[in-house]
């Protein structure tokens, strides 16, 4: 038997409501690909987060620039104008790490470590003569 209607009539039953996944707006125009993309990033860090309880790290949103001046880590004149906004996706600073997140897949590695090599050029320029960051390793997945 079906609650729907057959005949033009009324369902008995409540329609069944569509998931919205959280933090999607459902009228958002932006590529289903971003959206995951984003969410995924948020997770990684998140659990990057949980499985380093009380750690001084920054995410995406955190420019190496406000790192490096935060953490008082060094002397961010030494920074070029290009490195000032760079933004990588994990910085730990207690591990002296820096992550990128990428699809697990040959253009996103490579991607990866391209960017890798830019932020720690930025943050071991910068950085006090006892710092010394390196590219994230050890975190499966």
């Amino acid at each position: 038997m079906s609650d729907g209607p057959a005949t033009g009539a009324e369902p008995t039953s409540p329609a069944i409501q569509g998931y919205n996944v959280p933090g999607r707006n459902p009228n958002s125009q932006a590529p289903w690909k971003f959206f995951l993309g984003n969410a995924a990033h948020r997770m990684i860090a998140y659990m990057y987060g949980v499985n380093h309880p009380g750690g001084q790290i920054y995410y995406n949103t955190a420019t190496i620039k406000f790192i490096l001046e935060e953490a008082r880590l060094g002397d961010t004149s030494r920074l070029r104008p290009d490195e000032r906004n760079l933004r990588p996706d994990i910085t730990d600073v207690d591990a002296l790490s820096v992550f990128e997140i990428k699809p697990w897949n040959v253009q996103g590695l490579q991607e990866g470590r391209r960017e890798v090599t830019l932020y720690l050029a930025a943050l071991n320029r910068a950085a006090a003569p006892r710092v010394s960051f390196s590219g994230g390793h050890g975190i499966p997945g």
